[in-house]
């Protein structure tokens, strides 16, 4: 596999290749285009996934996304037998009937009650940057409802900015658990062997107030990283702070630093991993997260539940 590919599937969240695995997970894709971006907005429409075009087209999609030799495929059979009982299976669609993007997940149940795994998200790549992926799980989030669905779960990669902002500020996800090497090592992808597939299941609240703003970060609060006075963010070595309130540093592009820079991309994720294991374990919940495009860093806030 080519290093540009990899890095496009290392834009996901990347899954293990077990099928009893398989519905666990959301794989949320905004890769660098290869293709001509669309730069104006375009006239999007969302709806169910219907006929064996728009099936054909999501499998197309995926592939695209993440490489031709993607073993996870959700094949049309089941995009289709999967809404015949309470699964979502959305498209995002052109005036000209091109997907733009799609959303697919299984309705269970968890403690007596129903509830919803999203597992797969995807954006064209000509689309990216449009918010069409947060209307996807708006319209998934809306499709729920009606059905009495109340709460959704997925995963994603802790280290990854982009789907942390998008997950708990816009959407107001909540972290649930981390687990490190959720989906263990993926043999066709050496970037995500190089730093495991260490993930957080989010929970949804689908009947709460969705978005939350970004939270201030102040260099005093973080506990796992400093602030370089030149620029960027620098992984530390020190004790974990006991604050009632602390800051977990990640970098702000680690896609980019996996391909460039494999060894300190492995150092963040031994570092984000024992920060987020100690303080989950010792009482603090995640509150938010907020972006420094000045130092290209993100940062979690955390604090200590009475």
């Amino acid at each position: 596999m080519g290093p540009l590919r990899s890095l496009q599937r290392g834009l996901c969240l990347e899954q293990g290749a077990q099928p009893t695995a398989a519905f666990l997970r959301l794989r949320v894709s905004f890769s660098r285009p290869k293709q001509c971006h669309v730069s104006n907005p375009v006239e999007i429409t969302f709806r169910a996934l219907c006929d064996v075009e728009d099936y054909r087209a999501c499998e197309a999609l995926q592939r695209a996304t993440w490489g031709s030799d993607f073993q996870e495929v959700v094949p049309a059979a089941i995009l289709k037998i999967a809404q015949k009982v309470g699964g979502v299976a959305t498209g995002a669609f052109t005036a000209n009937a091109v997907m733009a993007g799609f959303v697919f997940g299984i309705t269970g149940w968890k403690e007596g009650k129903p509830c919803h795994w999203s597992h797969m998200l995807a954006v064209d790549l000509r689309f990216r940057d449009q918010g069409i992926g947060q209307q996807l799980k708006q319209h998934q989030r809306d499709d729920l409802l009606r059905r009495g669905v109340n709460v959704m779960f997925w995963t994603y990669d802790p280290l990854v900015a982009r789907n942390a902002h998008l997950n708990l500020c816009r959407l107001g996800a909540r972290i649930s658990e981390y687990v490190p090497h959720m989906y263990g090592s993926d043999d066709d992808n050496s970037l995500d062997n190089i730093i495991g597939t260490d993930r957080f299941i989010v929970h949804w609240d689908l009947k709460a107030q969705s978005a939350r703003p970004d939270e201030p970060v102040t260099e005093t609060r973080l506990a796992n990283a400093t602030i370089n006075p030149s620029g960027g963010l620098l992984p530390s070595k020190t004790d974990l702070p006991s604050w009632p309130q602390v800051s977990i540093g990640i970098p702000g592009d680690i896609h980019t630093l996996k391909a460039t820079a494999p060894e300190l991309a492995a150092v963040w994720r031994a570092n984000t991993r024992k920060a987020f294991l100690h303080y989950l374990a010792s009482g603090y919940e995640v509150t938010g997260f907020s972006k420094d495009n000045v130092n290209q860093a993100g940062f979690y806030q955390l604090r200590q539940v009475d």
